[in-house]
C-alpha cells in the first residue's frame, strides 16, 4: 500500500545537527511514510552530510529523496518539497529538532479515519535552561485566536497536501513567524480539523541559532514585516465582517503585546514602529481595544507574562 504521508526536512547549514534529526526520523516505529530533504543553499557540508547520510540508509523501508532550493528562506524550501509530494498528506520537521519514534503510527490512523485538511498535535520544546514543556495552545479555529496565541506552528500540523496547494502554500519572502501567518490564511480557509491532543511529541530545540530561539524584542524589523502581511490578507481576504472585526483587534494587541517587549529591552526604535502599526495602518479601534492594549503593553513591558490570555478572554465581548 502507497504511504499516506511526507515528511519534508528543510536544512540550511545545519552540518552539525541535521544527522541527529535525520537519524531520529529514521528511528520510527512506522516507516509508512516517504521523507524528503531540501537543501536551501547551504554554505556549510550540509547538502554533502545529508548525501552521505542518505547513501548510508538506502536500506530504509521508506524512500529518502533530496532536493535544492535556491531561494532563501524556511517557506521557499518547503514549498520545494511540497512540488514533488505525490502522498495526501504532508509534515513539514525543522532540522535542529528530535523526531518522536512513535509519533507516524499514532498518527497515521487519524489520516486514514477523514479526509482532514489539517491535523493538530501538540508539541513540546525544550528551552536553552534543558527544562522541556508543552508548547502552548489553544483548541481553536478562530484565526484571531490564532493571531493571539500562535498555536498552529510548523510541527504541530499535517496539512492534506492539495488542500494546503489551494491556500497558496507557504509564503515566501516573510523572514520569520511563516507558520504563524500560514496559520491565520489556514483558518481563514474553514478547513476540516482534527485536533489530536492526546500526548504531545517530539522536542523542539530552543538555541541561539535557531530562529524559535531568538527574542521577539531582537527581531522587531522581521516581525513587523510580517504582521503587515497578516494585516493585508485579513483587510482584503476575508470577507466575513465579525472575524475581520475580531482579526483587527487580535492584531492591535498583538502590535501593543510587541511593543510592550521593545519597552522591556529598552528598544525604543521597536517600540515606536508596533506603536505606529497599531494606531495608523490597523482601522481605528474603539476606546475599549485601545485600553486594553495599553494595559497589556504596560504590563509586559514590567515583565508580566501571558498578556495573550487577557487579550483571549476579551477578543469576542
Amino acid at each position: 500500500m502507497k504511504p499516506l504521508l511526507t515528511i519534508i526536512v528543510p536544512v540550511y547549514n545545519r552540518a552539525g545537527l541535521v544527522v541527529r534529526t535525520l537519524d531520529s526520523i529514521a528511528a520510527s516505529t512506522s516507516c509508512a511514510f516517504n521523507l524528503i530533504i531540501v537543501d536551501n543553499g547551504s554554505t556549510d557540508d550540509s547538502l554533502s552530510t545529508c548525501q552521505s547520510w542518505t547513501e548510508s540508509h538506502q536500506e530504509q523501508p521508506f524512500p529518502i529523496e533530496i532536493f535544492s532550493c535556491t531561494v532563501a528562506g524556511a517557506p521557499a524550501a518547503r514549498n520545494e518539497g511540497l512540488r514533488h509530494v505525490q502522498t495526501p498528506y504532508v509534515y513539514f520537521f525543522d532540522s535542529d529538532d528530535f523526531f518522536s519514534p512513535d509519533f507516524v503510527e499514532a498518527i497515521l490512523p487519524w489520516l486514514e479515519k477523514g479526509k482532514w485538511d489539517m491535523v493538530f498535535v501538540p508539541v513540546q520544546q525544550r528551552n536553552e535552561q534543558g527544562v522541556l514543556s508543552i508548547r502552548s495552545y489553544v483548541v481553536s479555529e478562530s484565526p484571531a485566536v490564532q493571531i493571539l496565541n500562535s498555536m498552529l506552528s510548523t510541527q504541530s500540523l499535517v496539512f492534506r497536501t492539495d488542500w494546503l496547494r489551494s491556500i497558496g502554500c507557504w509564503r515566501e519572502g516573510l523572514p520569520i513567524w511563516q507558520d504563524w501567518e500560514l496559520g491565520i490564511r489556514a483558518l481563514a480557509a474553514h478547513p476540516r480539523m482534527n485536533w489530536c491532543t492526546q500526548r504531545a511529541y517530539h522536542e523542539i530545540q530552543i538555541h541561539p541559532d535557531s530562529i524559535s530561539g531568538k527574542s521577539m524584542a531582537d527581531t522587531w524589523r522581521q516581525s513587523i514585516q510580517t504582521m503587515h502581511q497578516a494585516l493585508c490578507f485579513v483587510q482584503h481576504e476575508i470577507a466575513d465582517a465579525s472575524v475581520k472585526e475580531y482579526c483587527l483587534r487580535a492584531l492591535y494587541w498583538r502590535a501593543m503585546f510587541m511593543c510592550g517587549l521593545q519597552l522591556q529591552t529598552h528598544h525604543a526604535e521597536g517600540a515606536a514602529t508596533y506603536v505606529s502599526f497599531a494606531q495608523h495602518e490597523i482601522p481605528r479601534q474603539r476606546w475599549s481595544v485601545r485600553c486594553l492594549g495599553s494595559c497589556i503593553k504596560r504590563y509586559t513591558q514590567w515583565g508580566g507574562r501571558g498578556a495573550w490570555r487577557l487579550a483571549l478572554y476579551f477578543i469576542r465581548k
